[in-house]
This record gives structure tokens, C-alpha cells and sequence, in this order.
């Protein structure tokens, strides 16, 4: 626990000024614990689109490039992107949640909506970011 932990008999502590014996966080385990308190709050502070008041909504969109080898081929398909939309209307920790076929069209489907522009979800009159599911067809 030494290396977690540190006695406020240590010299960086004045001794009159905590109580002997009275264990603190000290470098990397601060900084752990810091980081997992803020990673806390972040997490709680991202809604399902079912738990806000008001959803995203898109305001900007950029075209969807047709992968030039799956158009020559004739291929049709689609894919559903779940992504965090931003309390400032960015699509954020994109991920593929569905592929037809797979792997054919995702590329196309994540360059594309890293440039959309969202008005974000609400919750009580704030803008909160919001996880959401936005399909893709490739037709």
C-alpha cells in the first residue's frame, strides 16, 4: 500500500496541520481517483434518445460516398451508426451497430457523419449529450 498511499508523517505534510496517523491519496493514486470520479460524472451525464426531452435533430449533413467497388459490383446495403451526440451537436464514439453486408459500406458511413452538425438533445432546458442510432442506405 506504500506506493498508493502515503503516512502525513511525510515531509511533504506539515505535521500540525493533519492528524497523525490519517492516511491521503497521493500522486498516481490521486490522479486515479480523480480521473474515475470525472469519468463517473461524464457517464451520467449521457442520455438514451428515450430519456430526453427533446432528441437531437440533424442541421448539417454531408453526403455519403458510395464505395466506387460496391457500386461497379452492384451492391446494396445499409449500416446503423450509434453515436453520442454532443452537448455542442458533434457525433461522438461512433461505432457500427448493424452492417449489410458487413464491412462493405462503414467506412463510407463514419467519414461522412463526422461532419454532421446536430442540434443536441435536451433534458429539463439543458443540452445534454445524447446516444442515438442513425441508419444509412446505400441503394
Amino acid at each position: 500500500m506504500k506506493g498508493l498511499y502515503s503516512l502525513i508523517d511525510s515531509p511533504v505534510f506539515p505535521k500540525n496541520n493533519l492528524k497523525k496517523g490519517s492516511w491521503v491519496l497521493s500522486g498516481t493514486a490521486l490522479v486515479i481517483f480523480i480521473f474515475s470520479i470525472a469519468s463517473i460524472a461524464l457517464a451520467a451525464s449521457e442520455y438514451s434518445v428515450s430519456d430526453v426531452d427533446s432528441p437531437p435533430k440533424i442541421v448539417r449533413q454531408m453526403p455519403v460516398t458510395f464505395p466506387p467497388q460496391a457500386k461497379k459490383d452492384g451492391i446494396t446495403g445499409k449500416v446503423i451508426v450509434r453515436c453520442l451526440i454532443s452537448a455542442d451537436g458533434k457525433a461522438e464514439k461512433l461505432e457500427i451497430a448493424e452492417s449489410e453486408p458487413p464491412g462493405v459500406f462503414d467506412d463510407s458511413a463514419l467519414s461522412s457523419l463526422k461532419y454532421w452538425q446536430f442540434r443536441p438533445g435536451i433534458k429539463n432546458g439543458e443540452l445534454v449529450s445524447t446516444w442515438v442510432k442513425i441508419p444509412f442506405k446505400f441503394e
